[in-house]
């Protein structure tokens, strides 16, 4: 069950990193701004999200994407929440139900009709199974979702991180002026130290 998946993850992974060829420009977000490490400590400076949103915002597929998942995470909560509501509501009764049970001070009578409520709960059960797997179902998918979603995040912005680091690497002729400094002064301080 879980190869159908895996193939598909590796498919996605493999399309994004290998076919996706970003266009040749410096994501707004890296455009000469210092990040602020305060927002690093805090985790809310979140640099993979906020390149992610930038290009979702250009790129007509992953906008069409983004909508649709927009859609679906809305679309999903609105149909579970009639059937959470009324499985809630089923478990108070059921609930109270205990609670009267104990309050019955007769045996044969808290027996007989512990059955009763015994078989109205399974009947319960049994009416809901279909709803109960349907839900296990939607909780499994979104969280594949949410791992896709999150994979096709790293795969398109990683490609976009290799071209920033390619084209916008700075000169390293400044920092070895400054080390080439730096061992001049240690000669100088070295040479007066041993006169």
């Amino acid at each position: 069950m879980r190869s159908p998946y895996i193939i598909f993850i590796l498919l996605l992974v493999g399309f994004a990193a290998c076919e996706f060829q970003p266009k040749k420009r410096q994501p707004a977000i890296l455009q000469g701004r210092s990040v602020d490490v305060s927002l690093l400590k805090r985790e809310q400076y979140d640099l993979v999200e906020r390149l992610y949103a930038e290009m979702a915002d250009t790129a007509v597929d992953l906008k069409a994407l983004e909508a649709l998942l927009k859609n679906l995470r809305k679309g999903t909560t609105d149909s579970l929440k009639a059937f959470e509501s009324f499985e809630n509501e089923n478990g108070l009764y059921y609930n109270a139900v205990i609670n009267k049970l104990q309050a019955i001070q007769d045996p044969a009578l808290r027996t007989s009709i512990r059955k009763v409520m015994d078989s109205s709960l399974a009947a319960y059960k049994e009416q809901t199974a279909g709803w109960k797997k349907i839900n296990e179902d939607i909780a499994r998918k979104q969280a594949l979702i949410k791992d896709l979603h999150t994979i096709l995040k790293l795969t398109r912005t990683a490609a976009f991180m290799r071209q920033y680091q390619q084209q916008y690497l700075p000169d390293s002729s400044r920092g070895q002026a400054i080390n080439d400094r730096l061992d001049s002064a240690i000669l100088q301080l070295d040479s007066m130290i041993r006169q």
